[in-house]
């Protein structure tokens, strides 16, 4: 059987508590272009699918994940999703298989063609509760536990299999054709499998698992056939080994990048006003064609690399009303603005009244915490839940600084001067952060730093059910 070259393949899908898949962000239609190769049909999307939440590619197949939780795949090597799998929170594709995160997060694997174990999923991974993100490419599929612990199973090319104790515990994944790679809290990533030494086949020795020695924090990480790509946590694009096709080719590109992704051959990568770049080649077989990004496309929300076409669902909209350069959709999905009453309006659009709660407050109390408004009083009385706050502040009339009282739960309401926030949510913590509070970032903070949607980490990441983990709000939000 001849391989051919799969894409990468990570998807994190946004949830709620509920356990189906949220329709808060994102949810638009899914587009799809590039060849046809062999009549694949891989770069024709459904036209029926418009309410997608997130896609991911492989070699001849593309898999989408709606808003209620289904996935719909199509292609040349795509099957239909088994019917006992949904409703899920995450999709990855591989050549021949698919791997899907459930919304009880236990996982699921299908496909074509299990010729080297790679729909074989561990039983522990199959029980409720114990999964938090999911990868696959080639014959290859990897997840990530509650615990930060990285799995691999499938094909054991080139050592892929020999999962390096250094790569757990892990904030994302990034799998190559037969590579992978781990992102660590620390912004630091793992790799491993081809690139590191010499192989049989000397064309997959070239240095895609090697990790720059250079290589500053990383907010996101994939994995193509010949290359890797990581999104810096300054919102730049990297990438390593090689680049015969120029899917390399990121050095120049200018602007805040907020998702990435590897084929075979090319890397795409969105940025944060909605504008999709790519480099590379679609296809190096023949025809040999470089990859390009339809004018029509219009703002979007979500890529996949694929062989040989890219998928995008469009932006449900592309409004900038606070005139920043930056889409507001992806300002409301990592926090920087706020959006209290839910209606996927940033706040900074609306006459309105948000309070701002560090993530975690200690149980004995004492954070300090910001309440941003309009027309505060001169001596406001501010309640925290039913609770009177202490050290009341007001800086001017939009803003307070408080004291929280003891017992702070994780959401809470906001009471100034009768004036009630019914939901005033989680902070977002600074990229590596202590979250429990033990004086060292370490295991404890993985299963909270998963919750975060900001750019410090891999976004968006699926949110673990409260049986699960440690307690969390009912709506994840995330402040700068």
């Amino acid at each position: 059987m001849t391989k051919s070259i799969a894409c990468a393949a990570l998807i994190f899908a946004t949830v709620g508590l509920s356990g189906t898949a949220s329709a808060q962000y994102g949810v638009g239609p899914a587009v799809s272009w590039g060849l046809n190769a062999h009549g694949t049909g891989t770069n024709q999307a459904p036209s029926d699918l418009t309410d997608c939440v997130a896609v991911a590619s492989g070699v001849y197949q593309t898999a989408a994940l709606r808003a209620d939780g289904s996935i719909r795949a199509w292609g040349w090597n795509a099957v239909s999703t088994p019917s006992d799998v949904g409703p899920c929170v995450a999709v990855a594709c591989g050549e021949y298989h698919v791997v899907a995160l459930r919304s009880d997060h236990s996982v699921r694997a299908w496909g074509n063609l299990n010729n080297v174990g790679q729909q074989n999923v561990p039983s522990a991974l199959r029980v409720p509760g114990s999964v938090v993100a999911v990868g696959a490419n080639g014959w290859m599929s990897a997840a990530i536990r509650t615990d930060g612990g990285f799995i691999a199973w499938g094909e054991n090319a080139n050592g892929s299999q020999s999962v390096p104790s250094a790569a757990s515990p892990s904030v994302g994944i990034g799998v190559g054709y037969q590579h992978y790679l781990s992102l660590k809290a620390d912004g630091s990533v793992q790799g491993w499998g081809s690139g590191r030494a010499a192989t049989s086949d000397g064309s997959w020795n070239q240095g895609q698992s090697l990790i720059p020695s250079d290589l500053p924090p990383c907010s996101s990480v994939a994995g193509g056939g010949f290359h890797s790509v990581a999104i810096l946590r300054n919102g730049t694009l990297r990438a390593w080994g090689s680049n015969t096709y120029g899917q390399c080719d990121v050095s120049q590109t200018t602007g805040f990048f907020v998702q990435v992704a590897a084929g075979g051959y090319n890397t795409v990568a969105l940025r944060q006003d909605g504008k999709v770049f790519a480099s590379g080649l679609f296809y190096a077989d023949n025809p040999t064609a470089p990859v390009s990004v339809p004018q029509s496309l219009g703002s979007c929300c979500f890529v996949a690399a694929g062989h040989p076409s890219m998928t995008a669902i469009q932006a449900p909209w592309s409004s900038d009303c606070n005139n920043d350069g930056a889409m507001d959709f992806f300002q409301l999905r990592n926090g920087s603005l706020d959006d209290d009453n839910h209606n996927n309006i940033p706040d900074v659009c609306e006459v309105s009244f948000n309070g701002v709660v560090p993530i975690s407050g200690p149980s004995q109390g004492g954070s300090s915490i910001t309440i941003k408004g309009t027309n505060f009083p001169a001596n406001p009385t501010v309640l925290v839940g039913v609770t009177p706050a202490t050290n009341v502040e007001r800086v001017s009339a939009t803003r307070l600084t408080v004291t929280t009282p003891a017992g702070l739960p994780g959401m809470t309401s906001i009471t100034v001067n009768g004036f009630t926030l019914p939901d005033a949510f989680y902070y977002r913590p600074e990229c590596g952060s202590d979250l429990d509070q033990n004086g060292e970032v370490d295991t404890a903070d993985i299963s909270i730093i998963l919750l975060d949607f900001g750019p410090c980490y891999q976004a968006p990441v699926a949110a673990p059910t409260p049986e699960s983990l440690p307690p969390a709000p009912s709506e994840i939000a995330a402040r700068p």
